[in-house]
């Protein structure tokens, strides 16, 4: 097959498949941003409470888009934590899906 036929087959395919998965994450967030504030109405602020005991702590942070942040959480108030790598950072505690230390290396004498 000619390549002009692959791409005027398979380039809207690809299309319609890559903007129903960017809609179907936008409104992942959506849900969770909406649960998110309907908690804080509430006064439940539960994440804080959570990450209150890594504070100090060398931690790696996973964020409910995907990505993830290192370092060391400073402080956490209301609804934001400070991280420090190399920079500053302030993180919304209703993006947070996971958080966990990183173990420091010992070693052997």
């Amino acid at each position: 097959m000619d390549i002009a036929v692959w791409i005027a087959i398979f380039m809207p395919l690809f299309f319609i498949l890559w903007t129903e998965h960017d809609k179907k994450k936008k409104a992942k967030l959506r849900r969770i941003v909406n649960t998110a504030k309907a908690k804080r109405k509430k006064g439940l602020t539960v994440m804080n409470e959570a990450v209150k005991k890594f504070i100090n702590k060398n931690c790696t942070i996973w964020l409910s888009d995907g990505g993830a942040v290192d370092g060391i959480v400073v402080s956490v108030e209301e609804n934001w934590l400070t991280v420090e790598n190399n920079g500053s950072q302030i993180i919304n505690t209703d993006y947070i899906s996971r958080i966990s230390e990183i173990p420091v290396k010992v070693k052997k004498k």
